[in-house]
This record gives C-alpha cells, structure tokens and sequence, in this order.
C-alpha cells in the first residue's frame, strides 16, 4: 500500500538521521568524543531537535509499521491460519538470522531484537481487540521498567552503578578503540561480545517491551482497517493528531521546567526519583509524537500537492530492509575506520546532512531499481528463503 511504505520510508529518515547524527555509532562512546561538542552551538541545537523529534521516536514508529505489516498479512493470507503462522515463525527465524549478521558488523542492529519479540505477535494473532490494545498501551508506556525502577527503589540497589556496569567508560574506550582501527575480525569479535549488554539494556531500559507495545498497536490498526481506510477515518486520525501533540508539548513543558527549577546542582547528585521520572517522561513523549507522525505525515502524503514525495517515500519504503542495511554499509565507509574514519571527527550537524543526502541517494536508488524489479535484493532473498525457492 503506498501510504503504509511512504510511511516506512519516512521512518527510515528518521532512522538515519538518529544514526548518523550520533556516527552510527551503534554503542556507547566515550565522554572524548561528544565532549568536543559541548561547547558548540550547532551540535547542541542539533543535540536538542533530536532528543525531542528523533531518538527514541523512530525505532517505535518503525516497530508500529511492523505490527502493521503482520496485520495486512494475516488479513490477506488465503492460508489457514496454522500454515500462515508457521510461515510467519520461519519468516521472523530468518530475520533474526539477518539480523545476527547485521550485528556482527554493526552492535546497533534492530532486527534481531525484532525476532525476538515478533514471535510474541503469534501468541496474539486470535486475540480480542480490547485484549491487543489493552497490553499494547501498557507496554508502550513501559509500565515492566517502571515496575523494576520501584524494584531498585524499595531494595536501594544504586541504578547509576547498574547502569555504569552496561555502559562502563572503559568499555566504550575500546568499542571506540576497534571501530577506528577497521579491523575486520576484532570488530566483529568485539560487536558479538557486546550482544549480552545490548539484551539485558533493552530489557532493563524497556525498550524490548516498548517495541512489541509498538508491534501490538500496530497490529490493532491493521485489524481495525484504519490506514487501509484513512479518509474513512479522518476524524480518529485528526483527534489523535491533536490530542498526541498537546501531550508532547506538556512534556517537553515540564523538561524544560524542571531543567530551570536549579534541582541540577554541580556540587551534589540529583535526587533518586529524578531519573524514573525522566525516563517515565520520555517514553511519553516518544508515545505522543509516534502518533503525531503516523496521523500527521499520512495527511500530509495523501495531499495531491505531495503525491510525488509519497511516491519517493513508498519507493524506498518498500524496499525498506536493503534501505535499513545499506545506510549500515555507507556507515562503515564514513565513519568507522574501515573508510574515512569520520566518527567524532565531524560534527552531529555534518553527521544529519551526510545521513541526509545518503537518504536522497537511496530514494533514487530505489526508484531505478524499482522501475527494473519488483521488490529490492534483501527483500527478494527473503521472500525465496521463506518459500525455500
């Protein structure tokens, strides 16, 4: 459909401007690196407009497109619904193997943890929708990690000192140390290494529960016809728009408020409630603004006077998996020490327009391919391994 991979292409923007903001960085880095830019008032502005329009928000809004997706197959599917779930568990086994892959040579891969949690859409495939939207609106809210910030909290466990282990300055160090020498093997070796962290920060952040928040929600509106039938639900997409808008701006309200109110002290640590409170305001905001985007940029792409950037939307859009993996590969060469070695050594607003014109370059990439095939070259393997040829 082409709004739903105009869509998905407009989450792929997102996606790479989050990544390349930051150098495709994948995992933590060091405080030398981002300390060159503190000072720097386009990094921080830079800084700023991604914190409240890109990260955190795109990863959701593609893991939305994702439910989505499940939900026009299995309304489509002329299978039984047996043999359309068995098919869908060996479609996730064998994106879960790409994403593996695509670990090994970049440790912010999303598609493994996709796998993982996609074959929860499975327990759910029979389910009500009361059921679906009741648990999907829990996790997207995060209500498990709330539940474990409370943990900590009754036992005094020190969540700085947890959080430090993960995300340890001398671990980052050497991430940073195998990234710029572009050693193949080491860098490999280094990004399997990093996996067992990168699992127990997606559970204990909650973003694991998030994305399958977001999978739900997505396959509750498959299931309820509404991007299929958006001008017949004009009024729900318009109340939706509004109502998400005003709650993020609350939010960013009450950031900005609590960034004046002097509680940062340089001399003494905040007090312990401040983080839950902030990461509990954040995954609001990233809730509010994936609703603004999914209503606001559908509106904006069925306007007449926008149908030619729909079109180069849903041209990359639909070839989203080679898209998603190529912006991995171009990353290689202009960050990593594989090719130019531009991590940290140019600015987030170099990082934003590289990422940028790297997009342009793949919408008209898709497009010619397009024209020649039916669908794109990862997306062709796929499709075979599912079938087995």
């Amino acid at each position: 459909m082409p709004l739903i991979d105009g869509l998905r292409g407009f989450a792929l923007l997102g996606i790479i401007l989050a990544h390349y903001g930051r150098w495709h960085d994948g995992w933590s880095l060091p405080q030398e690196v981002t300390a060159a830019y503190q000072n720097d008032t386009l990094s921080q502005i830079i800084w700023t407009f991604d914190g409240i329009f890109v990260t955190g928000k795109f990863f959701a809004f593609f893991s939305f497109l994702f439910g989505v997706s499940f939900g026009l197959m299995l309304l489509r599917t002329s299978d039984s619904r047996a043999t359309f779930l068995g098919r869908f568990a060996w479609r996730i086994a064998l994106l879960g193997l790409i994403g593996l892959l695509h670990h090994l040579h970049w440790a912010g891969d999303i598609l493994s943890i996709y796998a993982i949690v996609g074959f929860g859409l499975l327990l759910f495939s029979g389910a009500s929708n009361a059921v679906i939207l009741t648990v999907a609106i829990l996790l997207i809210l995060n209500v498990p990690a709330r539940l474990q910030d409370l943990y900590f909290s009754i036992q005094k466990i020190d969540s700085n000192q947890f959080w430090g282990d993960i995300f340890s300055e001398e671990s980052s160090k050497q991430y940073l140390k195998v990234i710029r020498e572009g050693k193949y093997t080491p860098f490999v070796l280094e990004n399997w290494s990093l996996f067992p962290k990168k699992m127990i920060f997606q559970i204990s952040s909650g973003r694991l529960y998030i994305t399958f928040g977001f999978f739900l929600l997505g396959f509750w509106f498959a299931r309820n016809q509404f991007l299929q039938n958006f001008d017949q639900h004009r009024p729900f997409f318009k109340k939706m728009m509004i109502r998400s808008a005003v709650g993020a701006l609350a939010i960013i309200a009450i950031f900005l408020g609590l960034q004046f109110s002097g509680i940062f002290s340089p001399t003494s640590p905040p007090p312990a409630w401040l983080m839950p409170l902030f990461s509990t305001l954040f995954d609001l905001l990233n809730a509010c603004m994936v609703m603004v985007y999914v209503a606001g940029v559908s509106f904006l792409l069925l306007k007449k006077s926008w149908q030619k950037i729909l079109d180069s939307l849903a041209a990359i859009g639909k070839m989203a998996l080679t898209s998603y993996l190529t912006q991995t590969a171009v990353a290689w060469f202009v960050f990593f020490g594989f090719g130019l070695g531009l991590l940290g050594r140019v600015s987030p607003a170099v990082g934003y327009g590289i990422g940028i014109g790297v997009f342009l370059l793949q919408i008209l990439l898709s497009r010619f391919w397009l024209s020649r095939f039916a669908q794109g070259p990862v997306e062709w393997l796929w499709r075979r391994l599912i079938y087995l040829w």
